[in-house]
């Protein structure tokens, strides 16, 4: 058989495998049956053979359906991703610099020129916080400007990226990752991923907590923050290959407007935070500044997939790798670096996976001290 569709790399968790492709970079979860027929159809020197295998259990016509299916299967698990690139090569523009905003982000400092009002609010209102002035001029400038259809991003007037208008989260992911780089003095080949999801910390371990857009998890994490925790990232958690420690974000919490009044009663001064509408989709959103003021990073423990769901209980209970990397994996950058991909499936065999449901905001916050509590005790294996 041709094996050169075949997984580089495979790790089982309990009854499930996580396969990873290194043509596509792309991560499949399947159970211990699929895994033995895949493995007897690799390992098969011709389909005549595969099918003999299977002649016992399996008609010929299931023999052929079974093998017609893994062919479609690898070839399916080795489609690269249609991803955003430079639609066109643009070149720098320094007429577009309309607005110009200076920062500071521990002992590090940048400018960004926005090209109007509106683009500046896809990167603005999450950094404000960090706004300054300068005496001297900043060694790393970006610009964010329209041209074309086209948003593009530029540092130091080398294109980085660009995108169609409407995908600017595109331009918000790159930009992001050059500020983790800059805080952080490191380069993009140094992270194996950054993880769409927001992690909290105790002081010694960290849990990301991982779901859909508007599932609670920036909620849950505020309400940490307020019972002494520290929010470690937002929507943006990065993981360093050198250690595969989460790694502090200093952008803002985001948090939408369903969650304004839950949170009012422990978020001071809530109401006077300035309220940002992105797209109608999203709707209003206020970024509440974190707590972290110098970089940081802590051991990620557990993945806890948090559902905000009104009127339910709270519940926290264990659930299998497959249910958590299908949150975790679509809306996440991960390295496509062959070494990155066996330190990410190591890690992840590392840690434990739960499912948060909650709407109570009181005994929510107790069910995740009470899982801090249980990781500094090395009660979770």
């Amino acid at each position: 058989m041709d094996t050169k569709l075949s997984p580089t790399y495979q790790k089982q968790f309990g009854k499930f495998w996580v396969l990873w492709f290194s043509y596509s970079n792309v991560y499949s979860v399947v159970d211990n049956d699929f895994k033995s027929v895949l493995d007897l159809y690799l390992a098969s020197k011709s389909l005549a053979a595969f099918k003999g295998n299977l002649e016992n259990t399996y008609s010929s016509n299931q023999q052929a359906s079974i093998a017609n299916n893994l062919s479609l299967y690898l070839r399916n698990c080795n489609i690269k991703a249609d991803i955003e690139h430079l639609e066109s090569l643009h070149k720098f523009n320094p007429t577009q610099r309309q607005i110009l905003k200076h920062y500071r982000a521990g002992t590090n400092t940048f400018s960004i020129y926005f090209g109007s009002e509106s683009i500046k609010n896809i990167i603005h209102p999450q950094i404000a916080h960090l706004e300054t002035t300068l005496k001297h001029k900043s060694t790393t400038i970006f610009d964010v400007y329209l041209k074309d259809d086209e948003l593009v991003l530029f540092k130091n007037q080398i294109l980085l990226k660009a995108a169609k208008k409407q995908n600017f989260h595109f331009i918000q992911g790159k930009f992001f990752m050059h500020l983790l780089c800059l805080v952080h003095q490191k380069k993009e080949t140094d992270w194996i991923g950054t993880f769409h999801g927001s992690a909290i910390s105790d002081g010694h371990n960290a849990i990301l907590c991982v779901g859909k857009s508007g599932k609670g998890k920036s909620t849950l994490c505020t309400l940490m923050a307020q019972k002494g925790f520290t929010i470690v990232a937002d929507d943006v958690s990065p993981i360093l290959s050198k250690d595969r420690h989460i790694y502090s974000n200093p952008s803002a919490t985001s948090i939408k407007h369903g969650a304004f009044k839950a949170l009012k009663a422990y978020v001071p001064n809530l109401e006077n935070l300035t309220t940002t509408t992105l797209n109608a989709s999203k709707g209003a959103i206020k970024y509440i500044p974190p707590t972290i003021t110098n970089p940081s990073s802590y051991p990620c423990k557990a993945i806890v997939m948090v559902n905000y769901k009104e009127g339910s209980t709270t519940q926290l209970k264990k659930v299998s790798i497959k249910k958590v990397m299908e949150t975790l994996i679509p809306d996440s950058w991960i390295s496509h670096n062959e070494t990155h991909a066996e330190q990410l499936l190591n890690w992840l065999s590392t840690l434990t996976f739960y499912e948060l449901t909650y709407s109570d905001t009181e005994s929510v916050t107790t069910k995740i001290k009470s899982l801090f509590a249980d990781l500094k005790n090395h009660q979770i294996n």
